[in-house]
């Protein structure tokens, strides 16, 4: 059995919107899933001024978050529409 702590976890979050410290130049986004591993902790945003989608951490005792991956609207509205396709959904 894997051991727990070597897991990625989804946590309930808030879906407030916010500009996280050190990404102020990304404007306001909200905050839609966060998933935690032991100490580590990766939070999903979606950008408000755009939709796209960025994945960030922050060290436990830092202020700053850091930019891990970013994901366009248009990659995400092609996973979505290929998802819609699959399951046989009219798309809009």
């Amino acid at each position: 059995m894997e051991n727990e702590l070597n897991k990625w976890i989804k946590q309930k979050c808030a879906h407030f919107t916010m500009i996280p410290f050190g990404l102020e130049d990304l404007g306001e986004m909200t905050e839609v899933s966060k998933f935690k591993k032991g100490e580590d902790i990766i939070t999903q945003y979606m950008i408000e001024s755009d939709h796209s989608y960025i994945f960030a951490e922050i060290d436990e005792g830092e202020t700053t978050w850091k930019l891990l991956s970013r994901i366009p609207d248009e990659i995400i509205r092609q996973i979505d529409y290929l998802a819609w396709e699959e399951e046989g959904i009219a798309i809009p």
